[in-house]
């Protein structure tokens, strides 16, 4: 098994986390499709956890009036208890952290962090 974990930048990949969170939430929680995918899905930043090509965990992150929010993480089945949740976090939260126009936002979202 050989895990990486990158953020989105092609259709390619956007298309193979969408087929992730509809495995774990539409399929497996019941989640109906129309709820699970938003308006948001153009303006978030996503990432993706791949095994060799094939994805197998996914999350995003996004501005809110109340600060960034962290969503939409999903790990296949198979793949739970491989330390996938946790490489997206990180990647997640070292993203938010490194970005720039964040500054202000970071702030808010570490103070919710500590809670």
């Amino acid at each position: 098994m050989s895990l990486t974990v990158s953020k989105i930048n092609d259709a390619l990949s956007l298309e193979k986390a969408f087929y992730i969170r509809e495995q774990v939430f539409v399929k497996e929680q019941n989640v109906v499709a129309e709820e699970e995918y938003d308006e948001f899905e153009t303006i978030a930043t996503h990432f993706i956890v791949q095994d060799a090509e094939q994805g197998v965990g996914t999350a995003r992150w996004r501005f809110t009036n109340s600060g960034i929010k962290l969503e939409r993480f999903a790990v296949l089945k198979t793949y739970r208890s491989h330390g996938v949740g946790s490489m997206l976090v990180k990647a997640v939260l070292e993203d938010v952290l490194s970005n720039p126009s964040n500054k202000i936002k970071r702030y808010i979202c570490m103070v919710k962090l500590l809670r």
